[in-house]
């Protein structure tokens, strides 16, 4: 179990307005394909989400938690901040 938690990174992560995840369907966003981390919740204002289904639509402004290793999450970071798009349109 130990090993385990060493390589589960959770993270809440803000999503700006330059990201390519915003407003798209989780499941068109294809998060999972290009960073490999896992969306577990989403808080839109004080709405909390848990376990969004694919259908959910992210907005700017949400904050995301994702799940995975570290450099999944890295990845998945950069495209939530719109720091990079890795080719994603």
């Amino acid at each position: 179990m130990e090993i385990f938690q060493k390589q589960l990174v959770m993270e809440w992560i803000k999503l700006t307005p330059e990201s390519p995840f915003v407003d798209k369907p989780i499941e068109e966003s294809r998060i999972r394909t290009h960073t490999g981390a896992s969306i577990i919740a989403v808080m839109h204002g004080e709405d909390m989400t848990v376990s969004p289904d694919i259908d959910f639509v992210l907005k700017a402004g949400d904050t995301v938690m994702a799940a995975g290793k570290r450099d999944q999450i890295r990845r998945f970071e950069g495209l939530a901040t719109g720091r990079t798009d890795q080719g994603i349109t």
